[in-house]
């Protein structure tokens, strides 16, 4: 008898095009398109972080092996490029990382596992069966029929008592129509029903899934009763964050009206606010957006003391952006060229002349610095609008640089623009896209505001120079932010050097 505990190997096979999943996979092989904040095949290696995974790439494969290799944060992997094509290309090169006699799984690159598959069987197979998803082939009676199933259908993951029979495996057949149903014979092959596992094969799935997902940060626990909000932290790692929040809502909530009534810090507790956010009200935007930068001014207003050095803002707008930028250069293919053709314009790089970059942000960001009391992360994903169009803001970052509660007022500002202009808060929900196929375009969905930032810049007394090299700033740090979704990483790089290069023409 073969147990889930005897296997010691997994073969993942990530090839293909990911035709299915349309542009979430036109950018990137499809086990790199993430589920719940992670990466398909960085899931796959957490839940076998106990066994030796060979994962089969073709489509992308240098996009595969940059992320892994210089991103994720396992090392029970091997990697194999592969030039064949189908579901059985490059299954016979894998096979020699796995010794004689050892049983071993074979999965299909877009099935994401909650947890591990636990089985048992003694026979030469065992398939797994979908249970819940549509499959494309199904078994029956131990026989493989290419009929669509959910009950019975053939999910994709296998379990093999060894290698014995692959010596007959002809790559140029499917694994299941060309070998699995020529060489198992029915009373060879048993079955059992996935468990904690779903497919992420197409575009109406990945959107299904994309609606389902959290919309408060992971490392918190939101609970609301009685019109009440209790809110703790639920990762340790990130409990400097909470503290910071309570922070700030106890030095203000005394003296800023725009924010829910704080019951309690220790822990904290808050009233509800009936509201939307600002990209799901259609109507009367310009009194939304007033009602932003009032708030926003009553919240600088409350008191401005003197800055004493200028770290912060170099921490904030010159080494952050760059730092972040550095942690993903390698998923970035032109990351090396000075000049990137990014929606039909010739954009500068500032990376590729890091004592330019320095000089313009030292001229333009770093002098004659006031602070004052800032939220530090006011975008449209972290206020809501009640309806009488009056702003809440939630969900502070309560820190600039090193200096909690106090920071640049410019930094709100420039959230602001990144939400009304930017449309950052797009990026979260996935509704944008990035082009490659002939130099950069990007493209996003409209929050419906663009048309203000003129007013925001007015209204924030910065000059245009300023705002858009801030702005610049925030989508390259954000480029290293949100690592786990590689389209967005690509996004928020080519849009910085968009920005930066229009802001230096004002100069």
């Amino acid at each position: 008898m073969i147990t889930h505990s005897d296997i010691k190997y997994v073969i993942v096979q990530a090839g293909g095009k990911g035709t299915r999943l349309g542009k979430y996979a036109a950018n990137r092989p499809k086990c790199l398109v993430p589920v719940y904040g992670k990466p398909m095949i960085m899931k796959t290696l957490e839940i076998y972080k106990d066994k030796k995974v060979i994962i089969i790439g073709d489509t992308h494969f240098d996009m595969l092996f940059n992320y892994i290799t210089e991103i994720g944060d396992s090392g029970n992997y091997t990697l194999l490029k592969t030039d064949e094509s189908g579901t059985a290309a490059g299954i016979g090169a894998a096979l020699n990382y796995i010794p004689k006699n050892q049983p071993f799984i074979i999965t299909w690159s877009d099935l994401y596992f909650e947890e591990e598959q636990k089985f048992e069987f003694d026979t030469e197979l065992l398939v797994g069966l979908a249970g819940n998803f549509d499959c494309r082939w199904s078994l029956n009676g131990g026989k493989f029929e290419n009929t669509p199933s959910q009950e019975n259908g053939v999910s994709g993951f296998f379990v093999f008592k060894d290698k014995k029979r692959f010596e007959s495996l002809n790559t140029y057949k499917s694994l299941v129509r060309g070998f699995l149903s020529d060489y198992y014979s029915s009373h060879e092959i048993s079955s059992f029903t996935n468990h904690g596992c779903f497919e992420v094969g197409t575009t109406e799935k990945y959107k299904e899934i994309l609606s389902q997902e959290v919309n408060h940060r992971f490392f918190n626990e939101v609970k609301i009763e009685n019109n009440k909000v209790y809110k703790k932290c639920i990762d340790q790692n990130y409990n400097t964050v909470h503290e910071a929040e309570k922070e700030w809502y106890a030095h203000v909530k005394d003296s800023f009206t725009r924010i829910p009534t704080i019951y309690s810090i220790n822990p904290l507790v808050m009233s509800k606010i009936d509201g939307k956010h600002a990209w799901d009200i259609k109507t009367n935007k310009d009194w939304i957006i007033d009602n932003y930068c009032d708030s926003i001014q009553q919240l600088h207003s409350i008191e401005e003391v003197l800055c004493n050095d200028n770290s912060d803002c170099v921490e904030s707008y010159m080494h952050k952006p760059y730092q972040r930028v550095m942690q993903v250069r390698h998923i970035i293919k032109d990351f090396s060229s000075p000049v990137i053709q990014i929606n039909n314009k010739s954009c500068r790089n500032p990376f590729c002349d890091m004592k330019s970059y320095e000089k313009i942000i030292e001229q333009y960001l770093l002098k004659d610095i006031q602070y004052n009391i800032i939220h530090g992360d006011c975008t449209f994903s972290n206020t809501l609008v009640d309806d009488k169009n009056q702003v809440w803001f939630i969900d502070p970052r309560g820190t600039f640089g090193k200096t909690k509660v106090y920071g640049d007022s410019r930094y709100d500002w420039a959230k602001l623009y990144y939400s009304a202009v930017g449309n950052y808060d797009k990026i979260n929900s996935k509704k944008f896209n990035v082009d490659l196929t002939n130099g950069v375009k990007l493209d996003i969905e409209s929050n419906g505001y663009e048309h203000f930032g003129e007013y925001i810049i007015q209204r924030s007394k910065m000059s245009k120079l300023e705002m858009l090299l801030i702005h610049a700033g925030i989508w390259f740090s954000l480029s290293g932010y949100v690592k786990e979704d590689t389209d967005a990483v690509l996004y928020s790089f080519y849009k910085g050097c968009e920005l930066w290069t229009e802001a230096i023409t004002l100069i």
